[in-house]
Order: C-alpha cells, then structure tokens, then sequence
C-alpha cells in the first residue's frame, strides 16, 4: 500500500511496497533497449527473478530486502535505509551489496568481437560492499574476491566541496 501522503514532508504514513517479478529475456532486452545484436544473442535465455521489499517515507525509507536472481549468472542482495530522503544537508543513509557471479561470459558481447578472446571473465566471484550517505558526503567500501584473490577499493566523494578519494589495493590476483 501506498499512500499519496507518505513522502510529504513530516508525514507519518508510510508505504509499504513489496515486488515480485520474473522478467524473460525478451522482457529485459525491450528494456534495455538498443543493445549490440551479439549480446541481445549471447544474453542468457532464462528469467530474472526480482524480490524487493521496501516500506517507509520521506524521513525514513528502508530497503528489507532486495534480491535479483539470473540462474547460473548473477544473485545480488541488497539491503538499507535512509532518513531525511529530500533535505540535502541531512540526509542520511546505508546500502549493504552482496553479489555472487556464475557465468557472466555473455559480457564479453559489449566488445568489438576482435577482441573478445583477449579477455576473459572468472567464474565464481563475490563482491560484497556497503555505501553511505552523509548531507553531500558519500563513501563506499567494496571488496571482490576470486578464490583467495581480493581487490579492495575505498572511496568518497564530497559533492559541495567536488573533491573525492581512493584507495584500490589488490591481493593474490
């Protein structure tokens, strides 16, 4: 449910909203629009199953659960809140990302397909992060790994003063 009140400012009603879709492959190639022919092609021939619970208002938004399924490719998991959604100056908010790959070969179709055998996509990998919202401050944590292999990345990013930071390191790769 949702009601017409629940992101006016101050507002005590809450929506709560919950998603279940399972999109084909034509589905998703509709929606994404104009894609190279070799990867509309190589794109999986399966659903993508989305599961998403979100409930809240403008002062406080939280994202339960949000979970996209692609069998044998991608699972992704994501889960959050945020207060103060429309006040620049106080907004603040969390996102935590897991993500677990199968095969995502059919990627390699976004290249010129020249060039596709010199790369390749390892199977298996973990990416697990999280990202905050601070007034106009932002930062991320991520962390991929392949087997025993880890490329961390930490990063902000300060929209009023338009400077950022990184720090990429890279483990047994």
């Amino acid at each position: 449910s949702i009601p017409y009140t629940a992101f006016d400012a101050g507002s005590q009603e809450n929506m709560n909203a919950h998603l279940k879709a399972q999109l084909g492959k034509k589905d998703l190639l509709i929606l994404a629009g104009d894609l190279p022919e070799d990867l509309r092609h190589a794109y999986p021939d399966r659903d993508l199953l989305v599961d998403a619970d979100v409930s809240g208002n403008q002062d406080l938004l939280k994202l339960k659960r949000i979970t996209m399924h692609l069998p044998g490719a991608l699972d992704v998991q994501v889960n959050g809140k945020a207060t103060s959604i429309a006040d620049e100056k106080r907004r603040k908010g969390n996102v935590e990302l897991k993500v677990y790959t199968g095969n995502l070969d059919f990627l390699l179709a976004f290249l010129p397909a020249e060039s596709r055998g010199n790369f390749s996509i390892p199977h298996h990998l973990l990416l697990r992060g999280d990202a905050e919202l601070d007034g106009e401050q932002y930062r991320t944590r991520f962390v991929l790994q392949d087997g025993d292999g880890k490329v961390r990345l930490q990063a902000a990013y300060h929209a009023k003063e338009e400077y950022y930071k990184a720090h990429l390191t890279v483990d047994s790769l």
